[in-house]
């Protein structure tokens, strides 16, 4: 039987206590503050670093560049933006085809033209002997006798030739030089032995022609004839050292080489650019664009935590349906809070105490502006107390703890009576309806109880 009533009070228990638990508002909005401010019962507290961002803006260089071109002021390459090179002249060194490189190529006839004269030079070398005075000279291709004159002369039939003075001949067009002939007479002026040495080359003395070496004695004044046929020297054709290429196939005498492939060129040229910063104003936990590390402000924001426990006490509440709101009283350190709960209106003043700051360090890199937060719900303000470094942190926590032991908190003061009754009507509230039926049954039955126990008794 004493089981049995102490379970009934159990049961009676239960929903009394179960309906005295704490019950909190939902955060008011954040509120502005310009000190340091500690957690307490009315007032959840929350240090936040912001951050500066930037959106990375392209500038372009103002000409097109191939890879290798490419300056150092503008080292990214748009790849999609491109056009190609004029080709290069064509080479015989082969050039591989790639994606930067495309490459033409030719096939092309390689041949040596053959050496043509309009310039000769008689020149005379021989030390031994004076000078060599020509009474005649004539130059004839096969049985022609061609016209020609020489620099400097006008008078072909007294010609002198010396070692300081060699005679330039000019022919009246390009010849083969294993075409022409000469013949000139060498004057002798006098009696004895004469020693002769000359030679025919070109203008430029890089092609000997013809070289006449003799001995001659006389005794008195005479003309010796001297006949200079090039093909007994030469015998065969000159040519040009260099190689001439052509598309088409020399018809001429040229010396014929035979083919060979020319490669040319273009390559890709791309539009350059370097990134520049654009700087959204003012700094953000988060924002459109990318985060810098290396500016940033750290920030106090606190939102009031309004203790609406008090109306556990009643049962005509339903508390979730209650709204709370805040406001600062001309920019003070007074909140006046405003609670609603289905028409009857509470009013609260509470006063912030801020902590003074223990200690205010600068990072290497911050700027300090008023946050632009327009874009968020909560509104966040700008805090003197910056860290440096998370050591610091460590260290200047333990500091305000100590000093905040002895610093006054929030001061609360009582809701008191609602300054505006709610109109009359009738609120269910099923948990005051379960609490009374249980005790009017728990009352029953201990009723019950004790009437029995005084039956056996008697």
């Amino acid at each position: 039987m004493r089981k049995m009533f102490y379970i009934l009070l159990l049961i009676l228990a239960c929903p009394l206590t179960g309906y005295a638990e704490v019950v909190y508002s939902p955060y008011s909005k954040v509120q502005e503050v310009d000190d340091y401010m500690e957690s307490s019962d009315l007032m959840e507290v929350e240090e936040v670093l912001k951050y500066r961002f930037y959106q990375e803006e392209k500038v372009f260089d103002e000409e097109y560049r191939k890879l290798k071109e490419i300056k150092e002021e503008y080292p990214l390459i748009d790849v999609n933006d491109y056009i190609w090179s004029e080709f290069s002249t064509y080479q015989a060194e082969e050039i591989l085809e790639d994606e930067q490189t495309k490459v033409e190529t030719r096939i092309v006839h390689q041949y040596k033209k053959k050496i043509l004269v309009d310039k000769l030079k008689l020149n005379y070398v021989s030390a031994l002997a004076d000078d060599i005075n020509l009474r005649e000279l004539k130059i004839k291709v096969g049985k022609d006798e061609i016209v020609y004159h020489i620099e400097g002369i006008e008078d072909t039939k007294k010609l002198t030739l010396s070692r300081e003075k060699p005679l330039v001949i000019q022919l009246e067009k390009e010849y083969d030089p294993l075409d022409l002939y000469f013949s000139l007479q060498v004057f002798n002026p006098g009696a004895g032995d004469f020693d002769y040495h000359y030679t025919l080359t070109t203008l430029d003395d890089e092609t000997l022609l013809y070289e006449d070496k003799f001995v001659t004695h006389t005794n008195g004044p005479v003309g010796i004839y001297r006949f200079l046929n090039l093909k007994e020297s030469l015998r065969e054709p000159l040519y040009e050292e260099k190689i001439t290429t052509s598309l088409e196939k020399p018809t001429d005498d040229s010396l014929y080489l035979g083919e060979k492939i020319e490669y040319r060129y273009r390559e890709k040229m791309y539009k350059t650019y370097h990134l520049e910063k654009v700087y959204l104003d003012g700094y953000y936990m988060e924002a459109d664009g990318i985060k810098d590390s290396d500016f940033y402000d750290q920030l106090t924001n606190f939102s009031p935590v309004i203790d609406i426990s008090f109306l556990v006490k009643s049962s005509s509440y339903d508390l979730n349906q209650c709204k709370i709101t805040t406001k600062n009283v001309e920019n003070s350190q007074i909140y006046v809070a405003t609670l609603d709960c289905q028409g009857d209106i509470y009013e609260r003043t509470f006063e912030v105490v801020p902590l003074p700051v223990i200690d205010k360090t600068t990072p290497s890199k911050i700027e300090t502006s008023i946050f632009d937060n327009q874009k968020e719900e909560n509104v966040l303000i700008q805090n003197d107390f910056v860290m440096d470094s998370t050591k610091d942190i460590e260290n200047n926590d333990e500091k305000i703890e100590e000093n905040s032991r002895e610093l006054p908190q929030i001061e609360e003061k009582d809701w008191g009576k609602p300054l505006k009754k709610k109109s009359a009507s009738f609120i269910f509230d099923y948990r005051l309806v379960v609490s009374l039926s249980l005790m009017s049954l728990g009352i029953i039955f201990i009723l019950i109880g004790v009437k029995k126990y005084v039956d056996e008794k008697k």
